[in-house]
């Protein structure tokens, strides 16, 4: 076996495979997107699929079958493809709601550093709560966990429950994607699960840095890998894949029905993980994941811009925007400047609070003695207030 060297994006670099016997060379494919179509039994030579070198860890393929992916993902794959799709669009929509009430409620600075300070408290009263409760002990020989912690838990033990709350997020997803079977108990997984989600919710929209990535690839790596264990005790004990890439897929499953994101992702994940023979498989969840979540709410991100109020333009106008005209959409009587205006004038337009606008159009009379102006231009409010600033009129 050999295993990858190169440093990855989220150091979550560590899956292993068997290098091919052949010429390198011979049968290298620049396209994952073959990858489980080549690795169809009888479509392809008998050597597995691996990342050629280690000066290019990423990107060629070889050509073959992987028994363990395989075998792993189709069977259990359709059940796993929903779940981060609505999964993600229940965090987005409780969000929402949430971050309504900060809108309404908690606009002072002082309601939001105490906010803040609340749920930094609530988060560490929980996860002390947790770990005291849990009895999930593992033995610590022959274990692999970097940063394993006795918290109540004899000699010669770790508590699982308190290196999944402790270590750092991504410390715990690389745990969740690479510890052997039997390092976590369902029960564990699943309260974990069920806390991270509301806490990492309740986090997202604080006035403090930070972010819903690493997260919400926590996450879907904890219920991801409980769906995992899950199969072995549905099947007695036959465990179809190891957990960690049912961890991997539900990681990528439950930040592509938050965010929403797609191919950007695919790459973002097949880089971070350092095996690009899972990249049509993440592809395959993340196109379901939005679909999925489309169908519910938007994302997360288009979902604060219209919180937010910000001037963003879609791709596609409106439907509504196809039957309107520029004169639906104006306020009158329009308010207009003449190309020699008085400055009171000036003053008392900018002054108005009916007539707020950004900018006023410049009008001249016609001299065919007709009611009617023709436009000249256009200046703004900023520009005018620059002028009476700077007084650039003449008196009269």
């Amino acid at each position: 076996e050999i295993e990858h060297q190169n440093p990855s994006l989220a150091e979550f670099s560590g899956f292993r495979g068997t290098a091919c016997p052949a010429d390198p060379s011979a049968c290298s494919l620049p396209l994952f997107s073959l990858v489980d179509l080549l690795m169809v039994p009888g479509l392809g030579p008998p050597c597995d699929t691996r990342v050629l070198g280690r000066r290019w860890a990423m990107g060629l393929i070889r050509c073959g079958s992987s028994d363990v992916l395989m075998r792993g993902f189709p069977p259990a794959l359709p059940f796993l493809l929903p779940a981060g799709g609505i999964l993600g669009a229940l965090f987005n929509s409780l969000n929402y709601w949430l971050t309504m009430f900060r809108i309404r409620y908690i606009h002072r600075p002082c309601l939001q550093v105490l906010e803040a300070m609340l749920v930094g408290a609530v988060t560490a009263a929980v996860g002390f709560v947790m770990i005291y409760s849990s009895q999930d002990c593992q033995p610590l020989q022959g274990n692999r966990v970097t940063y394993p912690l006795q918290l109540f838990c004899a000699d010669g033990e770790y508590n699982s429950m308190a290196t999944a709350f402790f270590n750092t997020p991504e410390k715990s997803v690389v745990s969740l994607f690479h510890d052997p079977p039997g390092t976590y108990n369902p029960m564990t997984l699943g309260m974990f699960t069920l806390v991270y989600f509301f806490l990492a919710c309740w986090t997202y929209g604080l006035t403090v840095s930070a972010g819903v990535f690493i997260p919400s690839l926590l996450i879907g790596a904890a219920w991801g890998r409980l769906f995992g264990i899950s199969l072995s005790y549905i099947t007695s004990g036959w465990i179809w894949a190891d957990p960690g890439k049912y961890a991997l897929m539900g990681a990528a499953a439950q930040l592509g029905g938050i965010v929403r994101m797609t191919l950007s992702l695919t790459v973002i994940m097949m880089e971070a993980t350092g095996n690009v023979t899972y990249g049509f498989p993440i592809m395959l969840v993340l196109m379901t994941a939005k679909i999925v979540g489309d169908y519910f709410v938007e994302g997360l991100y288009d979902m604060h811009i219209q919180l937010q109020s910000v001037p963003f333009l879609h791709w596609e106008a409106p439907v509504t925007s196809h039957s309107l005209t520029a004169r639906e959409v104006m306020s009158t009587p329009v308010t207009c400047l003449r190309r020699v205006e008085k400055v009171g004038t000036i003053v008392d337009i900018l002054s108005d609070t009916s007539s707020n606008h950004n900018g006023f159009p410049v009008v001249e009379s016609v001299p065919d003695g007709s009611q009617t102006s023709a436009l000249r231009g256009l200046i703004l409010r900023s520009q005018l207030i620059v002028l009476l600033k700077h007084k650039v009129f003449v008196e009269r």
